[in-house]
């Protein structure tokens, strides 16, 4: 299996923006591995043998010395170990224990169990809960955008990485986790028990889809499922029944997932054979170019904004990059996050999985994003001081957003995106 986006691996900047029930890949390019035999290299002729003695002579040691023993079964040992030579290679390539591998192909199915909650982890902080989802265990137990959660069954998140803080978060169906959140306002401290449970979570949320003043469409696709397409297809068809006359695509904070997904996404809005993305990995079956199709509704039309930040990642710069190349929409933000890599996942013998990384994509254009980012077409950048709420619309108010708690967010970025589309539209909206 190949998969193109990584729902939760850590970023490396700050302000980094996860979903606590989305997992880190799932399945889009199902290939088997190349028969073909090539030609021996001195890497092929390296004897692997003095080094797999080497790591049995240090487990042994472990096992025989360490202070707790049962940190040291052979299960744990090679966990680590796999988690270690994954981790060596790139960001990106990891080892999956059973039960998370088979949370990663549930979650990138559109079904996850969790608290319901997105947050953002900086080192040395506490995890902070950036939305709520609507009727999820945690919006039942109280636990609002804003809350810090500080420690998660008695362990503190202050110091710990973002995947320490997952594992503890995550179990199984209706096992609890006991919670110690801050509340900023109240200046205190509140003790939380919450059940996990399992719910279907749209990459496109009903709040997600708005027609705003003067006719301008938005969606905003918070990530890339199995479902994205299907859910987009409604939320264009809901808006064109108001007369939609131009729309802004909010990619912000989408970290990414299904690369099928990506182009169906690139599909609507291009004609039948445009170019959509090449993939170049060191293999010849790892090379591949991609083109539209002609089965599904065109939005060829359209005029078309894409908003994008340091957190639109992988599949959220596939469509960023193929539509910007193709002159099909503008890019409106900061530049994107620059994750252009490939990983496949190659399921083990004991349910568990490796990812590691095949290849690298490219746009239309050839541009290489990996490492690099998208620039966007008009740069605009939020001031420092705003953070942008993953939960953007309750109910439209111009360009000030009316937010869950009864706030109002100035989003600068929409306002732009407003803008380009008035002029390309020769439209007066009504603000």
């Amino acid at each position: 299996m190949t998969t193109f986006g990584s729902f939760l691996r850590p970023m490396p900047s700050a302000g980094r923006v996860f979903l606590l029930s989305l997992l880190l890949t799932a399945a889009n390019l199902l290939r088997a591995e190349p028969a073909a035999a090539v030609a021996e290299t001195a890497f092929q002729k390296e004897d692997p043998y003095p080094q797999i003695m080497l790591l049995t002579n240090v487990m042994e040691i472990l096992r025989d010395n360490y202070v707790d023993e049962n940190k040291v079964t052979y299960e744990r040992l090679i966990a680590g170990a796999l988690r270690g030579m994954l981790r060596e290679l790139d960001p990106y390539s990891a080892y999956d224990t059973p039960e998370e591998h088979r949370r990663n192909s549930d979650d990138l199915n559109g079904q996850q169990v969790g608290l319901g909650v997105m947050v953002r982890k900086n080192d040395y902080e506490a995890v902070k809960v950036m939305a709520v989802i609507p009727n999820s265990s945690a919006a039942q137990a109280g636990i609002q955008a804003g809350d810090w959660l500080v420690e998660v069954d008695g362990f503190s998140t202050l110091d710990a990485t973002l995947e320490e803080c997952m594992r503890r978060l995550s179990g199984p169906v209706d096992s609890e986790v006991q919670l110690k959140v801050y509340r900023e306002e109240e200046d205190e401290l509140h003790e939380v028990t919450v059940t996990r449970c399992a719910f279907a979570r749209n990459s496109v949320p009903s709040n997600g889809i708005e027609m705003l003043p003067g006719g301008y469409g938005y969606i905003r696709i918070e990530s890339f499922t199995s479902n994205t397409p299907a859910e987009l297809d409604r939320a264009l068809k809901q808006l064109n029944q108001k007369s939609m006359h131009a729309l802004v695509l909010d990619l912000r904070n989408n970290p990414g997932g299904l690369l099928d997904a990506a182009l169906a996404v690139c599909d609507r809005f291009l004609g039948a054979s445009e170019l959509l993305l090449f993939i170049e990995g060191r293999r010849e079956s790892d090379r591949e170019v991609f083109y539209a199709g002609d089965s599904t509704v065109k939005y060829l039309n359209l005029p078309l904004a894409i908003l994008v930040n340091g957190h639109s990642a992988s599949a959220a710069e596939i469509v960023s990059g193929c539509l910007k190349d193709h002159r099909r929409a503008a890019l409106i933000g900061e530049k994107t996050f620059g994750k252009g890599s490939v990983q496949r996942v190659h399921q083990l013998n004991n349910a568990g999985a490796i990812r590691f990384t095949i290849a690298k994509y490219y746009t239309p254009s050839r541009n290489l994003i990996h490492g690099v980012g998208i620039e966007p077409d008009l740069e605009v950048e939020l001031p420092e001081e705003e953070e942008l709420p993953l939960k953007l619309l309750r109910e439209p108010a111009g360009l000030r957003m009316t937010l869950e708690d009864g706030s109002e967010w100035n989003d600068t970025q929409l306002q732009e995106a407003l803008f380009y589309l008035e002029k390309e539209t020769g439209a007066n909206s009504d603000r």
